[in-house]
């Protein structure tokens, strides 16, 4: 009996061994997410900022500046507007932030044509005639 219970201490001791370092392997994994949580997160947002060109959208989500003036602002499958002065397309920050966090695009958008009653331009106007 002696003998048995002398065992079973071993066997906790060793089970609480295996419980601390377990423990500490844990404690050890948190701390490194953390600190990669901190790394992506300041590498990911730039400085504050109100606008955003389309270049530099286009450098963070790596795409051409092309795609995101032609494919993406002209269409309408980003939150854009046209500078005043310069007539460049601008991103509002908070949908530069978006996206720069794997956003998904809006759905594309018809272009509006003249029509009158649901016919083309140059058959509304032949009509006219």
């Amino acid at each position: 009996m002696a003998n048995r219970r002398k065992g079973e201490c071993k066997e906790q001791r060793g089970a609480s061994a295996t419980l601390r370092h377990l423990v500490e392997r844990m404690e050890a994994l948190s701390q490194a997410v953390a600190e990669l949580r901190s790394s992506i997160q300041q590498r990911a947002l730039p400085p504050a900022k109100l606008w955003y060109t389309t270049g530099e959208l286009a450098a963070a989500l790596g795409r051409s500046q092309y795609t995101i003036q032609a494919r993406w602002c002209a269409e309408g499958r980003i939150e854009c507007e046209k500078d005043q002065t310069g007539g460049k397309w601008r991103i509002p920050a908070r949908e530069y932030d978006r996206l720069v966090r794997g956003g998904a695009l809006r759905g594309q958008r018809r272009r509006l044509k003249h029509s009158v009653a649901g016919e083309s331009g140059r058959k509304a106007r032949r009509k006219k005639r």
